[in-house]
């Protein structure tokens, strides 16, 4: 939902990462406005450098302003299957896999190629603002000579908005992700000397990973501002009128955090109706029925939640007098008090998963076969066209699996035990002396020096290699989503749990783990390689070493599964994914 308004900016700007730098504003003849909802991107005159060339007003030293910040550029050569998952004011987003990384990237591509001013706003702000519950910026997209997008990583569920349109969520997965995103605002709130206001939250800009965590995203309208200072006055009024304080249409208003609270209180709505405010409501009415004299909010939902503070944190969050409303600090620790235990919130993460992933498979089913191309989560290769395949009998030949169903995985880095080292292109499992400083992460394994793969299984046939080499004391396999990751208990150990399936090499010797039950294995020769062919539909883990067979695993993949590796005792020892 988008209103306009004209827009009148002093004619020149100081950039903001250069300061002896100014920049003159180039009107254009036949349009001045700006609409809500906008980032840099939309505005329609861009600035240009004052003495710079009229004909190129696109900065063509972007890739150095790329290296200043200390970002990766990526092109297009770089990506592979690179598909378009949606569209805003901004631009477009696109998916796509990192020929070296090896992952899932998100690509936020802009309308038009911007100058370093115009792109320095938003990456500074996503680079300040890097933790857990915040998207997280790779690198930067060049088109030609200029940059023209962002690179994001890829959150698989997309936004919470799309979420609510296909799974009615457990009330305790609802009040993890009211959490998270009040963890994740009071951050950008609490930042000094200079705090973050996000200024345009909502359903559609809080995202799902794998897990159903959230992370907040587009910072193209955040503020930076000193705490110790007067908030400056804002040149345009910008947001989203359903989820924008009512002083905020106040176009002589300061910038305040309360902004982004009352936005918080409408997403505790949203997440509580699984609905839109307003719907079919127009935005000049939504901002004449929440001002003086009305004061009207969303009609307050029948549906009770089980904790009763979280109507009234929503009613003091959307308070007409803002310093009423409270902080994201008290948010975020009455949210805390609201949560439920960790078994009925990995239920309703199971159930929501479970619903998820039948759509997908309903909607690839549904597609020409042209267009059921592979995911980073889920899909099945598609065999080459010609080849006629029995779904009970499967050519064993290591060339043809590498051929239809190979994969390279990678790892991912929020899992990994602190003593496990990833190289930068997420192959590589290396066991140090020391631990890494990684951000504490409820995926992450705190006691067995142990690393999933960013990519998930549920449904087709997926084939993998691992390179073991000289290495001593591994553990490879694959794992249910649902494995637990911290504690030295059994339940977190890759093979001693029934949510683990692996082959164990030690020394030279090569075992078979699986809940508790160990086989050792008759093998001719050591291998270089280990062979992972998954059949999801038939339950079936096959391991070769080499060219040979070790052994079959079988039984019920009742979750999404991910490809696992330990390494355990020996320092400086390494395993990786093998390139298909």
């Amino acid at each position: 939902m988008r209103f306009w308004f004209k827009w009148n900016p002093d004619p020149t700007f100081q950039c903001p990462t250069q300061q002896n730098k100014v920049f003159t504003w180039c009107r254009p003849q036949n349009n001045s406005s700006v609409s809500l909802g906008a980032s840099m991107a939309d505005v329609d005159g861009a600035p240009r450098e004052e003495g710079s060339d009229d004909s190129n007003p696109l900065n063509p030293q972007a890739a150095v302003a790329a290296e200043k910040l200390g970002l990766q550029v990526v092109t297009k050569d770089d990506l592979v299957d690179l598909q378009s998952v949606g569209s805003g004011g901004f631009g477009e987003v696109f998916k796509g896999k990192h020929n070296k990384w090896q992952n899932m990237v998100a690509v936020k591509k802009f309308k038009e190629a911007l100058s370093e001013s115009d792109l320095s706003k938003e990456i500074i702000n996503l680079m300040k603002a890097q933790f857990l519950y915040t998207v997280q910026l790779l690198g930067l997209y060049m088109d030609s000579v200029n940059i023209s997008g962002l690179v994001l990583e890829w959150m698989s569920h997309g936004s919470l908005e799309d979420f609510h349109k296909k799974v009615e969520a457990g009330w305790a997965l609802r009040l993890r992700f009211l959490h998270e995103v009040a963890l994740g605002m009071n951050y950008l709130h609490c930042m000094e000397p200079k705090h973050l206001l996000h200024l345009d939250l909502k359903p559609a800009n809080i995202l799902l990973n794998e897990h159903l965590n959230i992370k907040i995203a587009d910072f193209g309208l955040c503020e930076v501002h000193q705490t110790t200072s007067v908030i400056i006055a804002k040149d345009v009024i910008k947001g989203t009128v359903p989820y924008m304080a009512p002083e905020q249409f106040n176009i002589n208003e300061k910038q305040s955090r309360k902004w982004d609270i009352y936005s918080y209180a409408v997403v505790i709505w949203a997440v509580v109706t699984h609905s839109e405010p307003y719907e079919d409501v127009e935005a000049q009415r939504i901002m004449m029925l929440v001002v003086e004299p009305y004061n009207q909010r969303p009609t307050i939902p029948q549906e009770t939640p089980p904790d009763p503070d979280l109507i009234t944190l929503m009613k003091e969050c959307w308070d007409k007098d803002p310093k009423k409303r409270p902080l994201f600090d008290e948010c975020t620790k009455r949210m805390e008090m609201m949560q439920k235990g960790v078994d009925e919130i990995k239920q309703d993460v199971d159930k929501a998963l479970s619903i998820l992933h039948c759509q997908i498979r309903s909607e690839d089913m549904t597609k020409p076969i042209q267009e059921q191309v592979r995911s980073d989560t889920i899909a099945a290769p598609i065999p080459e066209q010609g080849l006629v395949e029995n779904p009970k009998i499967i050519d064993l030949d290591q060339k043809n699996l590498r051929r239809l169903y190979g994969r390279t995985p990678s790892l991912d880095p929020k899992s990994a035990h602190p003593q496990i080292e990833i190289s930068p292109d997420r192959r590589k499992a290396t066991l140090t002396k020391t631990k890494h400083p990684y951000l504490e992460h409820p995926d992450r394994f705190d006691f067995w020096e142990q690393v999933l793969s960013s990519e998930s299984f549920f449904s087709g046939r997926h084939y993998w290699e691992i390179h073991v080499g000289s290495s001593r004391s591994c553990r490879l396999g694959i794992a249910l989503n649902s494995m637990g990751r911290k504690g030295e208990g059994n339940k977190r150990l890759l093979g001693v749990n029934p949510e683990s399936w692996c082959i164990q090499k030690y020394k030279n010797v090569y075992t078979v783990l699986q809940n508790q039950e160990v086989t050792v294995l008759s093998v001719p020769r050591e291998p270089e390689r280990v062979g992972f062919l998954l059949d999801c539909e038939a339950g079936e883990l096959t391991c070769f070493g080499d060219s040979q067979i070790l052994h079959v695993f079988r039984g019920k993949f009742t979750d999404p599964v991910k490809p696992a590796i330990g390494v355990y005792a020996y320092f400086d020892d390494s395993v990786w994914f093998c390139s298909m």
